[in-house]
């Protein structure tokens, strides 16, 4: 082999490190016309950010400023949301099938659930048959349904924004109503405001929502301990027409059920 080894004019080697530092740098950026090499740069930086490769710390040492770690977490985050969702909806596709198979067909599903799955990504995907009651951020932005306009061109599907459900719960302009649900093992009286008719440019795309409001409610630990709140809740619900009081059952099935998988946790 000794021999063999006086005609080899070529050397290749498996990886960086045998005979080299593996110290890398930058030496040029083939990039886009919708990217500068600053920004191409930049975003492989986050992207390596905790990686300890070569090509990585070849980034860090031409990308110096500061990284921004809620920038990293608030991707990792919306990422999470997608995966979240993207199960979600093929859960309800699947058990609206389901019901079908078995007879149901003519039946509407109601489904409660809470912020997690309250987004686009769900509310642009429901089946037919499926109506969505989900809570959403008191700082939530809606809209009312625009008038049908009379002149020739393309209808607006968002109307006048309204306040958000944490200023519609403070104003007096939407007044309080009760409304009777079993929870918890007994009836309890709820206090609600409902606005009807609305659209979330956001997340709902065009369904005709209703928002309802509920205030928080008091309760006592013991007997003669002092009075507790929880905190008001915000839902939405993809049907405009449904019955309050059935809207609010389904909800608060749920909120039984989530109270007791975290006591069995």
């Amino acid at each position: 082999y000794l021999e063999a080894l006086y005609n080899v004019d070529t050397i290749v080697l498996d990886k960086t490190g045998t005979l080299t530092k593996g110290e890398l740098k930058i030496t040029k950026v083939i990039h886009e016309n919708s990217y500068t090499e600053k920004e191409l740069i930049k975003y492989a930086r986050y992207a390596e950010h905790y990686s300890n490769h070569p090509i990585s710390q070849a980034l860090k040492n031409t990308y110096r400023k500061k990284i921004d770690q809620k920038k990293i977490k608030q991707y990792k985050e919306s990422q999470k949301q997608l995966n979240l969702s993207t199960q979600g909806v093929a859960r309800i596709k699947k058990l609206r099938q389901s019901l079908d198979k078995s007879g149901a067909k003519g039946k509407e599903l109601y489904l409660s659930v809470d912020g997690s799955y309250t987004n686009k990504n769900v509310l642009k995907s429901l089946p037919e048959r499926v109506t969505l009651i989900g809570r959403i951020r008191k700082d939530t932005r809606l809209h009312k349904i625009p008038e049908l306009s009379k002149n020739i061109g393309r209808n607006r599907i968002y109307g006048d924004q309204i306040p958000t459900p944490e200023e519609i719960r403070k104003s007096d302009d939407n007044q309080w109503f009760n409304v009777k649900g079993w929870t918890a093992g007994k009836e309890h009286s709820f206090k609600v405001k409902v606005v009807k008719n609305l659209r979330w440019e956001k997340a709902g795309g065009k369904h005709n929502l209703q928002l309802i409001i509920i205030s928080p409610l008091r309760y006592r630990l013991t007997k003669k301990s002092r009075l507790l709140y929880r905190d008001p809740a915000y839902l939405i619900c993809t049907d405009s027409n449904l019955d309050i009081g059935k809207l609010l059952q389904a909800y608060l099935w749920r909120w039984d059920i989530e109270v007791n998988f975290r006591d069995e946790k």
